[in-house]
């Protein structure tokens, strides 16, 4: 399969529906959500219903576009620090306000509630390889890492 995903890989995404639409309006980009690959076909996101983990098959089929993205300094052992991270904190619910506060800082912060991105930027800095100096970033400052070179593209994610 080209472009396999290995666990810990960072994906970004879109739709058609509207609210992607205004996501990729706001900020300029054509992604609009960003999720962890768990391994064996599992993927860990936070979406309206909160942290998720549910089969990658099952979000393909919503999304219009998959890019996969992969840190290069990622390890096994590291990995499962990330996936461990993510996958702990499903239930939690969606961080509405933190989706607002990522570009307008200062709105407050709530460690028990996450959006995609967040829940990311999250994961990696438990597993000692930060994406950012906060935990609040987009899913266009993830794709903006993998053309500076500090996540490696895999371009589009086949499933």
């Amino acid at each position: 399969m080209k472009n396999q995903l290995v666990k810990g890989d960072i994906c970004l995404s879109t739709t058609k529906t509207a609210i992607s639409n205004a996501i990729k309006l706001a900020t300029g980009s054509s992604v609009s959500h960003a999720f962890l690959y768990l391994g064996d076909g599992k993927i860990a996101e936070s979406i309206g219903d909160g942290v998720v983990v549910r089969p990658l098959a099952a979000a393909r089929a919503e999304y219009s576009l998959i890019l996969g993205f992969r840190h290069p300094r990622m390890t096994p052992a590291l990995a499962d620090k990330v996936i461990r991270y993510a996958a702990e904190r499903e239930g939690l619910r969606y961080d509405m306000r933190g989706v607002v506060g990522a570009k307008l800082p200062g709105l407050g912060d709530d460690p028990n509630s996450w959006y995609c991105s967040e829940l990311v930027a999250a994961a990696f800095q438990a597993a000692g390889l930060p994406l950012a100096p906060t935990r609040h970033i987009s899913p266009d400052d993830l794709k903006q890492l993998g053309i500076k070179g500090v996540l490696k593209p895999l371009g589009p994610v086949n499933v």
